[in-house]
């Protein structure tokens, strides 16, 4: 089967060099045309990378609700003053919220690396942060039987806890850009906010009731993600003469931050497969 695939530069020959006869060890021709020209090959593991070096730039994708959202505590039947999310100089909304975070490519620190090689899409890494959507969050509290029952669950001794979006502002390090929770409190005579990372929770000796799809596979940082092998890129090498494809994938697996006031970072990736 042949494969078309671009050609990695390689050192050049010493002058002199005669190669072998390969007559009898493949009855196929290659067909070589340099300068950006496709190479015909009969394998796919010429010039394949076991690890490369990248370049990123950090995309933060801040949530705008289209309308206002409200979260109100409600104390036996009597509610207060709501309080507004997602507005602007609030504790963590001081820089936005996040529904998603994005690592997009830049360019390869690995040396020796054609222009012909690039990753099929730009974006290396996809964060979906979860956010409120619904118009108001209701947390009513009442003395029933002797105890303090909460609304939602409604029954005594549960922490109920809403999504609130992603962390992220300039100068913070990878692992704080995370999922944020809250729960709505009484401050006074208003409804106050208590926000939360999620990965405080994970030492808390808390019966919780999450108020959202929780995918506990999904609660690292940005950090933890990528040393799990969550950014990554394909390489398609080529198209056999059936139309068939043929790539290398590439995970991550240590990320570099040099200067936290940058949106550039440095991402290691270890070659996973080949066709």
């Amino acid at each position: 089967m042949r494969f078309h695939r671009n050609l990695i530069s390689k050192r050049p020959l010493p002058v002199g060099y005669l190669a072998g006869s390969t007559d009898n060890e493949n009855s196929d021709q290659a067909i070589f045309q340099l300068g950006g020209k496709f190479v015909g090959f009969e394998t796919d593991q010429e010039g394949v990378l076991e690890r490369i070096s990248v370049q990123a730039r950090l995309k933060p994708i801040v949530y705008e609700p289209e309308s206002p959202i409200n979260a109100v505590i409600n104390i036996q039947g009597k509610a207060l003053e709501s309080y507004e999310l997602y507005t602007a100089n609030k504790i963590l909304e001081r820089y936005g919220c996040l529904k998603a975070f994005e690592i997009h490519f830049e360019r390869f620190l690995t040396k020796d690396i054609s222009e012909e090689f690039k990753p099929e899409s730009s974006i290396l890494y996809n964060k979906q942060f979860a956010v409120q959507t619904e118009p108001t969050c209701i947390l009513k509290q009442e003395i029933l039987d002797g105890k303090n029952v909460v609304t939602p669950p409604g029954i005594s001794g549960k922490q109920a806890l809403w999504a609130y979006g992603g962390y992220y502002q300039p100068g913070c390090a990878l692992n704080e850009v995370e999922q944020i929770v809250f729960t709505p409190v009484r401050e006074h005579n208003k409804t106050g906010l208590h926000l939360s990372r999620i990965s405080s929770w994970h030492t808390k000796d808390h019966d919780i009731v999450w108020l959202f799809p929780f995918d506990h596979r999904k609660n690292f940082s940005v950090l933890g993600d990528i040393e799990q092998g969550l950014a990554k890129f394909k390489w398609i090498q080529g198209r056999d003469e059936e139309g068939a494809e043929c790539s290398v994938t590439y995970r991550s697996f240590a990320v570099y931050q040099r200067d936290r006031m940058s949106d550039l970072i440095e991402i290691d990736f270890y070659k996973e497969k080949t066709c």
